[in-house]
């Protein structure tokens, strides 16, 4: 306030958002650049859980980042080995890039089920918005490192969130791929 003007207490409190929604967005890169490294370096030790617990860790958490957001869990016990916290966030970054695109009044659908092809057990887990869906032309790099689709654009996020999701499970031998929803969404 050197000028000798003071700024309009309207003007004040949207900057402070402003710089709020700003550092929130800062942090969540940091915290997604670090977990792609974390991953790659793999130093997380690998144990057996039951994948289902992992899905239930981040579907609370999931609740919690996004108040309002409604999660319906269709879950069978599914006993995986692997590194739980990259799979878990795995799980969270698609519940909360699924959250960004389902209207508040619409579910999430999240199903965990087990599958024997060819003679072994496969952990199968589903997560389905009501959101646009996915456009045919995103569907090729939507799992790259920082790729965002003109549609995401204007929303937040850095473009990590799914290639940490692509990363995690190719890691545990697994495959990932988008498609529309059965009535809907993606």
């Amino acid at each position: 306030e050197e000028s000798g003007r003071s700024l309009p207490a309207a003007d004040r409190a949207r900057l402070l958002r402003d710089l709020d929604g700003q550092m929130i967005e800062l942090t969540q890169l940091t915290s997604e650049l670090v977990e792609l490294a974390r991953n790659d370096a793999g130093t997380e030790p690998v144990e057996e859980f039951d994948l289902a617990d992992g899905v239930v860790a981040a579907v609370e958490r999931a609740r919690v980042r996004v108040p309002g957001v409604r999660i319906e869990t269709s879950l069978t016990s599914a006993p995986v080995l692997g590194r739980r916290s990259a799979l878990e966030r795995a799980v969270l970054n698609v519940l909360d890039n699924a959250a960004k695109w389902t209207p508040a009044e619409e579910p999430i659908l999240v199903r965990l089920a087990r599958r024997l092809v060819d003679g072994r057990w496969w952990a199968e887990l589903e997560v389905e918005d009501r959101g646009p869906g996915v456009a045919e032309e995103d569907v090729p790099r939507i799992f790259e490192r920082f790729y965002r689709s003109m549609s995401a654009r204007s929303m937040p996020g850095s473009g990590l969130g799914l290639a940490i999701v692509r990363q995690a499970v190719t890691a545990h031998g697994g495959t990932v791929t988008v498609e529309r929803g059965a009535t809907c969404g993606a």
